[in-house]
């Protein structure tokens, strides 16, 4: 159920959460990257990048991290990343975006699929052709983001659980789909999706 992407985002998301100081370097590296006009970043495929708020949203970042508190890491669950992977199925191939599936769905529905959740339950969505830890740097930056939602989830103590998905995405490359739950008991389907993916 997890592969190598996604044990590279996990790694990284449960980084943030217990080690946030070992996020500034890589943070402030990207901040080098920017151009003289503090808008345009040069990845490094030699891509540039045009930022929604420019390098303020990492300057922040870094400060945040900075006086970050630690948090307990997740712990992985296979039911909800059979929720983040509809997601992906679904808007990958249509290049896509947002919570709700292209049938009305919202994230909720599609982890209720699975099982039942409880205490609370989120969604955290990245778009690009980064690897699975840069991803997850770029969701906890939330560039564009005013409330910075993304981050709001990453570090929020109601959340234990975790799955995710990876998939290519038509428009931006990659999709990375994250769903957070306080706890999930799954149901008859879900238990038997996992067993059959646990086989393949």
């Amino acid at each position: 159920m997890m592969g190598d992407f996604e044990k590279a985002a996990f790694i990284e998301h449960n980084r943030i959460r217990t080690n946030p100081e070992e996020i500034v370097p890589i943070v402030k590296e990207q901040i080098s990257r920017f151009d003289s006009t503090g808008r345009l970043m040069t990845l490094e495929d030699n891509v540039r990048l045009r930022t929604n708020e420019g390098v303020g949203a990492w300057t922040e970042a870094v400060q945040v991290l900075e006086k970050q508190g630690k948090f307990a890491p997740f712990k992985w669950n296979d039911y909800l990343s059979l929720a983040a992977q509809d997601h992906c199925n679904d808007q990958g191939p249509k290049g896509a975006v947002g919570h709700d599936s292209s049938d009305g769905r919202e994230f909720t529905d599609r982890i209720n699929k699975y099982g039942k959740w409880g205490g609370r339950a989120g969604e955290n969505l990245a778009y690009s052709s980064s690897s699975g830890d840069g991803m997850i740097v770029q969701l906890y930056i939330d560039d564009g983001v005013p409330d910075r939602g993304h981050r709001v989830n990453m570090l929020s103590p109601d959340f234990e659980l975790v799955g995710m998905a990876h998939c290519k995405h038509s428009r931006f490359g990659g999709m990375l789909a994250v769903a957070y739950a306080t706890s999930f008991e799954p149901n008859d389907l879900g238990i038997s999706e996992v067993q059959s993916r646990r086989k393949i």
